[in-house]
């Protein structure tokens, strides 16, 4: 019978992610660059445009840097825009019906994020949504000075 910490060791690989490299071989991955932009409570809050996320405390990062962001579609949500829910505005672009989720390919102004939800999803092309990510569901990457 395999150990139980073995499937926490795995999960903690697969979310903690290092780098870009570890990022992309470590599965399917939203890659999005960004600059930091202001501090938030002892963290920073990072800009792509409309998109804007809080980083938390993150070690070598400092305001005006540009950073890279690891979003694992299936942390990111879509709800029905005009409820009571937060998020920013996205719009669907693609739907693709994969048996056990639905992946979406959704615009928030000029970036494009693959997100996957429940199969159950409501979303059809052309609809509008409100899309959300928890601070915790994603990597920040610094990048050399040097990257546009």
């Amino acid at each position: 019978m395999r150990d139980a910490c073995n499937n926490t060791d795995r999960r903690a690989r697969f979310t903690a992610l290092t780098n870009r490299v570890v990022a992309e071989f470590m599965g399917t991955v939203n890659l999005v660059q960004a600059r930091v932009c202001a501090a938030s409570d002892g963290g920073f809050v990072a800009e792509a445009g409309p998109l804007k996320l809080a980083l938390g405390r993150c070690s070598g990062i400092q305001l005006g840097d540009q950073v890279e962001l690891a979003i694992r579609p299936e942390s990111i949500r879509l709800a029905i825009n005009g409820g009571d829910t937060a998020g920013v505005r996205t719009r669907i672009e693609e739907v693709s019906y994969l048996g056990n989720f639905t992946e979406y390919s959704v615009t928030i102004g000029p970036i494009r994020l693959r997100v996957q939800s429940g199969p159950d999803a409501p979303f059809v092309v052309g609809d509008e949504a409100l899309l959300s990510i928890e601070t915790d569901q994603y990597n920040v990457f610094a990048l050399d000075k040097n990257t546009k």
